[in-house]
């Protein structure tokens, strides 16, 4: 019955990531990469904005 819940309180999370990436089910580290990754980007982009 837990893993049931677990399933689907995973589901929730897993649509929202699979969006980014298919790896990136449960793994709370992947999610810091993420946002190490929207920072770079966004630092790419002030850099190319003046």
């Amino acid at each position: 019955m837990n893993t049931s819940a677990s399933k689907k309180s995973t589901g929730k999370k897993t649509t929202r990531t699979n969006t980014t990436k298919e790896l990136q089910t449960d793994l709370p580290l992947s999610e810091k990469d993420e946002v190490k990754k929207a920072e770079e980007r966004t630092n790419k982009h002030q850099k190319h904005k003046p």
